[in-house]
Parts: C-alpha cells; structure tokens; sequence
C-alpha cells in the first residue's frame, strides 16, 4: 500500500494502539482537515512507516496524549511541526527514536510537558543541535535519553531548572560528536544512572558543580571519554555511591596535570566552560557554513559543466548546419553552371540552324504553309455549318469530318516533304 485517503475517517473520535503500524510502504497520505474528536493517539502511531516523509500533524490539533512509539521508525521522516501537539503534557517511551532524517525539531510548542519517559529522540542520527529550553516544566527524565545521536554536537539544558531524582540510565550515551555537557541547571537531581556520556569520545566539557544533592554515580560514567579537559564536580561527600564521580575527576587532573583543588573551584571552571561552548558553537557554525559553500560550489560546478556541454552540442549543430549549407551551395552552383552550358549550347544550335545553306527559308515555308492551312480550317466552317444556332444536321457534320481529315493530311504531307537541316 503506497497511498492511502483518511479524509472519510473525518468524525473517528479515537484512534487506538498500532494505527497503521508497520506500514512500510506507505509513501503518500491523504487527511481530512481536521479531526476533532480525536484527543488521543494510541501507541505506535505510524511507527514503522519506513518510507513516510512527511506528516502533517495539524489535523490531530485536540490531542492531549500520544502513546508509545509515536511515529517510531520513520526513517524518511523529515521535518515534523509539533504545534498541533502543544497541549500534550507527557512525551511518551521511544518518542520519534529512530526517526534518522530528521535535522532539527523545535519543541518550543511543547512548553506543557513535565516529563520524559525511556528511548526520547533516540539514534536520531542526523540531529545536530538541540534547544530545550521549553522544557522549564520537566521534572523526570528516563533512560536512553538521546541515546546515539551520533551527529549531536550540542543541547541546552538552561532552563531544565525542574528536573529531580533519577538522571536515568545511559544519558547522552554514545553522542560521539557531542562537544560538551552542562546539568548543572538540575540542581535537584540526586542520582545519575549508569553509562552516563558514555563513549562521547568527543566531549571536552562536563558540568555538574552545581548538582548539590547528588548522592550516587552509576557504572561507566564517562566511560571512553577520553579528551575532556573541564570537568566541573558539586562539592559533595565522596563515598561509595558517589566514587565513580571523584575518580572520573581523578583521571582528568591526571590526564592535565593540575591539582584537584583547582578543578573544584567552579567559580572559576563554569565561566570557562559557557565560554568554551560558545567558541565551539562558532566553530560549529563556520563548519556549518563552509560544508554549505561547499555544497553550493559543487552544485555550480556541476551546473558550469552542463552549460559547457550544452555550449560544445550547439557548437557541433551549427558546424554540421554550415556543412549542409556549404554541400546546397556548391549543389546549385553546379546545377547553374549545367544551365547556363545548356543555354549557350541551345543558342548556337539555332544559330547555326538559322544559317544553315537553304533550311531558314524552308522553316520559313514551313512557318508559312501551317498558317494558311489554319486560315482555310477557318474559312471552311462557314461552309460546314449553318448560319442559323440550330443543331448541325448529320450530312453537314459528315462533310466537315471529311474536310477536316484532308486539312489535317496535307499538313501531315506538308510537313514530311520539309526536310530540315541538322
């Protein structure tokens, strides 16, 4: 099934788990204006529609709730308006997770949501920023939080000021091009889960100093990131639940060379890291920029190349034109050089046939005799046929026939007893 026209479904009041699960065909949908007795989508909307690009969400604008798996699996899905969902207050397990096409999403809408379950936004790989600053409502946070979002260079957690409790398990794991990390808005969260940043192998900043009541660090906590130069700690107590902390600041001073008591002067270290971000943030966008010019020279280059070809074609058809041309002309040239050969010819052949020994004065004759057998056909008529407009009788029409057929063999005679001179 590649096309499909909801527009009958217009007065569905709800739509339940697996609303077209699974179609991975679907290319082309068709949907009714609005539908607006429908105030919830059911789990696994469209998830699975592996080559939908598009979905408009404006006809589903009374939602409230969305399930688990929404849109999940969209792996063509490009751009996606959230406004119509601005009244949604929780965003549900694998929200958009694998949903690899999609490069930017604004969530500003969806400024009523107070939390985040297991699986948001995870291995979308095309993302690469990540504003979240709409979020000052969210309180929780669940596992596999943008989970390897290979291409996320940055996120804004500056206004996440509500979120407590559980950091859940593997945050930010495997964002291997994430250039930083600052939570230190969460000032209320008390336990970081395992595999917190892990293998972000391109993290050079970590900023936790302001999480005061941290109580426990999971396992693998900065696991394979191995280039961090800042990294911020709350002053809290080292003990065992929070051991994964202090030795991960451990390596770092180790790997700089520089005392510990320097790395936990965060008056001094947090400045230092929004500075940084906002250099790498430049330089992301010059890299941003240059890869577009690159795009665009390339897009030129190719677009140069096919004027050549179309400039070098229209060359060889007006060269092959000249040679036609060239080919007609020397055509007629020979055709009017034959005429003119005729021409002189036939002249002098009647020259030298008008003053030839005695053969003008018999083409003369000639001329003569022809002229005076005409004169007589028409002088006979008269004698052929009545003066009156009445029909000829068939006497009067047999004697012309005769008449005629002796003019016509005296000329016949006439003209074979001519000789003419060759």
């Amino acid at each position: 099934m590649r096309s499909l026209d909801l527009t009958p479904l217009s007065k569905v009041t709800s739509l339940r788990g697996g609303f077209l699960e699974g179609c991975s065909t679907l290319i082309n949908l068709k949907l009714a204006a609005s539908y607006p007795g429908i105030t919830g989508l059911g789990d696994n909307f469209f998830g699975g529609c592996s080559e939908l690009k598009e979905l408009p969400l404006a006809p589903f604008s009374n939602a409230i709730s969305i399930g688990k798996g929404f849109l999940a699996g969209c792996v063509k899905l490009g751009a996606l308006d959230l406004k119509p969902l601005n009244k949604v207050a929780l965003l549900p397990q694998n929200f958009l997770s694998n949903c690899r096409s999609i490069t930017t999403i604004d969530f500003h809408p969806l400024h009523r949501v107070g939390g985040i379950r297991e699986g948001f936004l995870k291995n979308c790989v095309s993302l690469t920023h990540l504003d979240l600053t709409s979020f000052s409502q969210v309180s929780s946070i669940g596992d596999l939080f943008c989970e390897g979002c290979a291409n996320l260079v940055s996120v804004d957690f500056s206004k996440m000021i509500r979120v407590r409790g559980v950091l859940g398990n593997n945050f930010l794991a495997g964002c291997t091009a994430l250039t930083g990390c600052d939570i230190s808005p969460m000032r209320d969260v008390q336990v970081i889960g395992d595999g917190f940043l892990k293998r972000c192998e391109n993290a050079l900043f970590v900023n936790l100093g302001s999480l005061a009541s941290l109580e426990c660090v999971g396992s693998s906590f900065l696991e394979g990131c191995n280039v961090v130069r800042l990294l911020a700690v709350p002053a809290v107590p080292q003990f065992e639940r929070t051991k994964p902390l202090f030795e991960a600041r451990e390596l770092v001073t180790k790997r700089l060379g520089v005392t510990n008591d320097g790395l936990d002067i965060n008056a001094k270290v947090v400045p230092l890291l929004y500075h940084l971000e906002r250099l790498l943030h430049v330089r992301d966008s010059q890299q941003n920029d240059t890869a577009n010019l690159r795009v665009k020279v390339a897009e030129l280059t190719k677009e140069n190349e096919g004027l050549q070809k179309k400039v070098r074609d229209l060359e060889n058809s007006l060269e092959n034109e000249q040679h036609g041309t060239r080919a007609k002309l020397d055509n007629l040239e020979e055709i009017m050089l034959t005429v003119r050969e005729a021409s002189i010819g036939s002249g002098a052949y009647l020259h030298s046939l008008s003053n030839a020994d005695g053969s003008g004065e018999r083409l003369i004759k000639l001329q003569r005799d022809l002229e005076e057998q005409l004169r007589e056909l028409e002088t006979a008529k008269p004698v052929l046929y009545s003066a009156s407009t009445s029909t000829p009788s068939p006497a009067a029409a047999k004697e012309s026939t005769v008449v005629t057929k002796r003019i016509v063999t005296q000329t016949v005679s006439s003209n074979q007893s001519t000789p003419i001179a060759k």
